[in-house]
């Protein structure tokens, strides 16, 4: 998790009178998956019911740069909020009130350029080294009750276009994402919809034999990050469109109908594109919803973070490589990206 969300989530766990209330860690009391792929013997599985916490946020900042005073960012802030009926504020205990949390930091206190990967981004060379000059930053905090995460998203990413039209690119504290005004105006426009690809970034790390995916940006939704390990390379891009479905799926649903069990199926779904998706799949041997076993994973995450929930494969089979093609293909059909 990058140190701005972090912050933020900190800014709105402990803030006084906010009863969010973190998913549970590891129960040796709980069932565990002895008997099932061997990574994830030993974790608790997630139990049934509701994931969602009882609040959302939204972090973002404005890049300063050079002839741009954070004076200028905060009054362009507070024209927006003003249109949202949001008063500025510095205090956390007025976070969950329907205010905008603002404050002027350094830079280097909430992100770190080395980890921007700034290659995936439309920055030219001399941009890039422009953003890297940015000394200061104004941030921005809004948080709401679960239900209202249409409306804080939506709201915050108004607010933010409306902060960097003067010049300065933007940072998504959950998703450790930078932009310029153009490409988040085009990227989070009025009234997008929400979509994962929007809200949310899969990390992937590629560095060994085995590939593994982790999100960024759930948290801020109110829900814990998905992570999904040892994926066989020849499946990558299959195992992620299914990782996005799943995270898509959690965001609408918030829940989990069995424990230990996340399922993707398209027929639920309420973005249009997954539907186009599962109507495509219909004719070409998918459409059929896939069964994740679910597990809380405390591995691999700061001392004060929460865990995440592990996907895998409910039947793994004797070739794990077979198991996510037919997997794939079982949602995805035959024309999926593999």
């Amino acid at each position: 998790m990058s140190l701005a969300s972090r912050i933020a989530a900190s800014l709105l766990l402990f803030a006084p009178g906010c009863a969010t209330t973190p998913p549970p860690g590891p129960d040796a009391s709980a069932p565990t998956a002895a008997h099932v792929f061997a990574p994830t013997a030993g974790l608790s599985l997630v139990p049934a019911g509701e994931l969602r916490r009882s609040a959302t946020y939204s972090m973002l900042a404005v890049l300063l740069p050079e002839g741009r005073t954070s004076e200028d960012v905060v009054k362009a802030i507070a024209t927006a909020a003003a249109r949202h009926e949001r008063p500025l504020t510095r205090s956390t205990a007025e976070l969950l009130e329907g205010s905008v949390l603002v404050d002027v930091v350094p830079v280097e206190t909430i992100l770190s350029f080395d980890a921007i990967d700034f290659d995936a981004i439309d920055f030219d060379a001399a941009e890039v080294l422009r953003i890297k000059a940015s000394k200061m930053a104004v941030s921005m905090v809004i948080a709401g009750p679960a239900e209202a995460l249409a409306v804080v998203q939506r709201q915050a990413a108004d607010i933010a276009r409306a902060a960097v039209d003067g010049g300065g690119w933007l940072f998504d504290g959950g998703t450790f994402q930078v932009f310029s005004a153009t490409r988040f105006a085009a990227f989070r426009p009025q009234g997008f919809p929400l979509e994962v690809e929007r809200l949310i970034t899969v990390m992937v790390d590629d560095s060994s034999a085995a590939v593994r995916l982790e999100t960024l940006g759930m948290e801020r939704l109110g829900l814990p990050e998905l992570r999904m390990v040892d994926v066989p390379r020849p499946h990558v891009d299959g195992a992620v469109a299914l990782f996005n479905a799943a995270a898509q799926l959690l965001i609408e649903q918030g829940s989990l109908d069995n424990a230990g069990e996340l399922v993707v199926d398209l027929t639920s779904a309420r973005m249009p594109h997954l539907r186009e998706a599962h109507a495509q799949a219909t004719g070409s041997g998918g459409g059929q919803p896939l069964t994740f076993k679910a597990y809380w994973d405390p591995t691999q995450r700061p001392d004060d973070s929460d865990p995440v929930i592990r996907l895998d494969l409910a039947h793994n089979g004797p070739d794990r490589g077979a198991a996510f093609a037919a997997a794939i293909v079982r949602v995805f059909g035959n024309h999926s990206a593999e």
